[in-house]
């Protein structure tokens, strides 16, 4: 009777460790960015990157808020870009962004892990914002 109270103890313990987990979201040093400048790696020549910076206040919020609904995911690829998030208070947040896990997904690292969001949803809030997204790679 003991080892099954233990493996009930045990079993509720990794259940509400995933729903922690899975509960996860990203946290930025502010909400209101004024600018996000993004830089992409060509891994194809290895030298070339592609540089842009988006200053449209509610295009930053708008991708802010896509970045902070991220999800919370084990693993992730290569980092393929940066965004650097400025705020009014000179704090800056500079994100790495990956080719996501699993397909569909671009994933953003931030204290605490690796995050999962949607790839046409991003991609869709980038080109709101008149941002040029086929140099984004997609899935």
């Amino acid at each position: 009777m003991r080892f099954l109270a233990i493996l009930a103890t045990f079993a509720l313990l990794l259940i509400g460790g995933c729903v922690y987990l899975v509960s996860q979201r990203p946290h930025f040093n502010g909400s209101s960015p004024t600018a996000i400048d993004v830089r992409l790696y060509d891994f194809s020549t290895g030298t070339n990157e592609y540089r842009a910076s988006i200053t449209n206040r509610a295009a930053c919020s708008a991708i802010l808020h896509e970045f902070s609904q991220a999800r919370w995911v084990f693993g992730s690829e290569a980092v393929m870009g940066t965004f650097t998030f400025h705020y009014d208070t000179g704090k800056t947040d500079s994100v790495p962004f990956l080719h996501g896990f699993p397909s569909g997904y671009y994933s953003i690292i931030r204290p605490g892990g690796t995050y999962r969001m949607p790839i046409e949803h991003f991609r869709n809030v980038l080109r709101d914002g008149g941002f040029d997204v086929t140099n984004f790679p997609g899935d």
